[in-house]
C-alpha cells in the first residue's frame, strides 16, 4: 500500500511538473498569431530584438488571414509592443492587430502606434472605433 501510494504521488509530481513548466514560446522568424494574441491578452508578450526592444514579431503575408480573425476583438489588453506606441488610454487587440496587418503590407510601422486619430484633427486625441461602450 505504502508502495502504492507513492507510485502514485510520484506520478502526480511529474505530471505537475510537466504541466507547470509547458509555456509557449515565440518564435520571432516563425510567429504564432494564437501564441502572440494569447501573450498579448496575458499581458505577458516580451519578445526582444537584438537591441533589447520589445517589438512586433516577424508576421508575413500569409498571417494577416489569421491577424484579421481578430480585427474585431474588443478586448483591453495592458500593453503593445511598438518602439512608438505610448500606450495612454485603452489599447484594443483588435485595433492592434489591424496596425500589424498594415505594417505587414507596407513593409513599415504604418503609423506611431496602434492609436487611431482623425487625421489632421487639432489635437490627435484617441479615437476607439472599436468599442464596446
Amino acid at each position: 500500500m505504502k508502495k502504492t501510494l507513492m507510485m502514485l504521488w510520484m506520478a502526480v509530481s511529474l505530471m505537475v511538473s510537466l504541466v507547470g513548466c509547458s509555456s509557449e514560446e515565440m518564435d520571432y522568424e516563425n510567429p504564432d498569431v494564437t501564441v502572440f494574441v494569447k501573450q498579448l491578452k496575458a499581458g505577458t508578450y516580451n519578445m526582444k530584438n537584438e537591441k533589447g526592444v520589445v517589438e512586433v514579431p516577424h508576421f508575413t503575408e500569409e498571417d494577416i488571414p489569421e491577424l484579421l480573425k481578430y480585427a474585431e476583438d474588443l478586448t483591453i489588453i495592458p500593453s503593445f509592443p511598438s518602439v512608438y506606441n505610448t500606450n495612454n488610454g485603452k489599447i484594443r487587440l483588435g485595433e492592434c492587430m489591424l496596425w500589424v496587418i498594415e505594417s505587414i503590407r507596407q513593409g513599415t510601422a504604418p503609423s506611431l502606434g496602434c492609436r487611431m486619430v482623425l487625421a489632421n484633427a487639432e489635437n490627435y486625441e484617441a479615437i476607439y472605433f472599436l468599442t464596446d461602450d
